[in-house]
């Protein structure tokens, strides 16, 4: 389930929705899109605190560059060079769990997390190298990613960071262009669209209209199509260009032509637990108009953040089970 679905089927939790399709004035999609936003964020901050590697990245030195929320970034950044200390890591990291050297005779290294202030790393930082192929780097994180080391290494040194990354904000895109589909087939390819220059995030299902207008979270107007919380949409696979998005699995129904369309984030958590999104922006919308109602959603809400923890840990252990061997008599 996307966040446009996640965010209509709030409204209809709250009975925002009226008859005709429309939904209660007061509302509108950047607010119930900000609500969403929140809702993630403490979702994925419960993860966090409890050390649930969801999502975990690895990225190395040799990794091409790459474009994060208006940053571009060469990953040759945090090559370890025998003069630097200091190095700025990803604009996405959040935690690192691990850091290994990947140059051929360095595998051995190790490289052991310790507080910049600690009296050891303070000590270490008045040698002058760390030894090839042994020498152990302390290393810390300042500021907001900053990763310091308390010696270079006597050579330079490719290394792989294993880290939480910050998830991308959620979007509902219903920018410039049409789209076209075609059966069978993984492309879509779009007409006067400009996905590259909007930063558009490809971990996103595409939602396609019955007409050249976008799909609709919350509107005043009658006319329209609605975004459906029931309906399987098609995930993005990559944003390839400007004009052409290629899709997870090919587009099964007829070709289409010339249609809106709507790119919603899908959510970095298990869709299971997506519902806690729609009690949250529910709260919040019945919050905003003061009803009783929205102390109920918030209950859900808290009780379901709680759950999370346990079914997730769940997730990421492998307990051995022990069957007896069948024997036949």
């Amino acid at each position: 389930m996307n966040c446009a679905q996640v965010i209509r089927r709030a409204l209809y939790d709250a009975n925002f929705i009226l008859q005709d399709n429309t939904t209660t004035p007061g509302l509108v999609t950047a607010e119930l899109l900000a609500w969403a936003n929140e809702a993630k964020d403490k979702v994925e901050k419960t993860l966090r605190t409890n050390d649930q590697d969801y999502n975990l990245l690895t990225r190395a030195s040799t990794d091409s560059s790459f474009r994060w929320d208006g940053v571009t970034y060469s990953p040759a950044d945090f090559q370890l060079t025998t003069t630097a200390r200091s190095y700025t890591l990803p604009p996405d990291m959040l935690l690192i769990r691990r850091i290994r050297a990947t140059t051929s005779g360095e595998e051995e290294r190790t490289f052991r997390h310790v507080d910049i202030s600690h009296p050891e790393f303070v000590s270490g930082e008045q040698t002058a190298s760390t030894t090839t192929t042994s020498g152990e780097i302390m290393w810390d994180i300042t500021g907001e990613r900053t990763l310091r080391i308390h010696n270079p290494p006597d050579v330079t040194t490719d290394i792989e960071i294993a880290y939480i990354p910050r998830s991308r904000r959620l979007q509902m895109y219903t920018g410039a262009g049409t789209v076209a589909t075609t059966q069978d087939s993984t492309t879509v390819t779009g007409s006067s669209t400009v996905w590259v220059v909007d930063a558009v995030n490809a971990f996103a299902d595409l939602l396609v209209s019955t007409s050249t207008a976008a799909p609709l979270v919350a509107t005043q107007t009658t006319s329209g199509v609605y975004v459906d919380p029931t309906a399987t949409y098609s995930p993005i696979s990559t944003i390839d260009s400007a004009t052409s998005i290629t899709l997870l699995g090919a587009w099964l129904p007829a070709a289409l032509t010339g249609r809106g369309y709507m790119i919603a984030s899908r959510f970095s958590f298990p869709p299971e637990h997506t519902h806690m999104v729609s009690d949250w922006v529910a709260y919040r919308a019945l919050k905003k108009f003061r009803s009783a109602d929205q102390t109920s959603f918030k209950k859900s809400f808290d009780e379901h953040l709680a759950a999370l923890v346990p079914d997730t840990a769940e997730r990421q252990t492998a307990d051995p089970e022990f069957v007896e061997d069948f024997v036949y008599e």
